[in-house]
């Protein structure tokens, strides 16, 4: 690539980092940041003579990142002492965009576990924040959340919790197991499957006299992936008896 062409992508790039500096949406800071990273490592590696550029980009790399620690550790701070109810609310007025909700979905995990559990359960935790977006328009998705996030207050995330969903998983549900498993839906749910999950929270909304049908439709729909999400969890859950 011509020293022109990696130059004016470098400043484009810088000019871009300059517009958001003040930003509160953690997803365009994050492209943002990924941009300037890109324009960086392609002018290192071009050996154009652009030093002052070079710098430029670094310092703009570092100050959009410590804005983005800023905006995090801000969003926590207001999680403190919040009903699930209210922390589903707070975090729909707080996102500006809907990966921002799923990035911020991702820091209220964060917010009621300890490091080892997101060390460990950090990659599917973007799988959720991929799958996130496509629902939160629907009002339904807000009642979820709140129950996701109550599951996740009152600490289901274990190796003995992980487990326990993966003996309930490991045949056909029943009415009885289905209802267990309401329990530990964030589990499911974090773990990216957000519609399995949905579909378990809302037994609850079955009539009584339909709540078979709604246990079978449950098995036909998702039986087939019970056995890799039961391997999952017991992976998952040997890693994390070692925290």
């Amino acid at each position: 690539m011509e020293c022109g062409v990696v130059v004016a992508r470098a400043q484009s790039a810088l000019q871009e980092a300059e517009g958001v500096a003040e930003a509160d949406d953690l997803a365009l800071l994050d492209e943002v940041i990924e941009r300037v990273k890109i324009a960086r490592d392609l002018l290192s590696r071009s050996g154009c003579a652009a030093g002052q550029l070079t710098i430029s980009l670094a310092k703009a790399l570092s100050a959009l990142e410590r804005r983005r620690r800023e905006v995090l550790e801000e969003f926590k701070r207001g999680l403190a002492g919040l009903s699930p109810f209210e922390v589903v609310d707070y975090l729909y007025r707080a996102s500006r965009s809907s990966k921002d909700l799923a990035l911020r979905l991702a820091a209220v995990f964060q917010f009621y576990t300890n490091p080892c559990m997101i060390r460990i359960m950090g990659p599917r935790l973007v799988t959720t924040v991929r799958s996130v977006p496509e629902y939160v328009g629907e009002e339904e998705f807000k009642n979820v959340l709140t129950w996701v996030v109550q599951c996740a207050a009152e600490g289901r995330f274990s190796a003995e919790g992980l487990m326990r969903v993966a003996a309930l998983l490991g045949g056909r549900l029943g009415l009885e197991e289905v209802g267990v498993l309401r329990q530990h839906a964030c589990v499911l749910f974090f773990l990216g499957y957000v519609e399995l999950a949905s579909s378990i929270i809302k037994l609850s909304e079955a009539p009584p006299e339909s709540m078979e049908t709604f246990v079978k439709n449950l098995n036909e729909r998702y039986g087939s992936q019970f056995k890799v999400i039961v391997g999952e969890l017991k992976e998952l859950s040997s890693l994390l008896s070692r925290c």
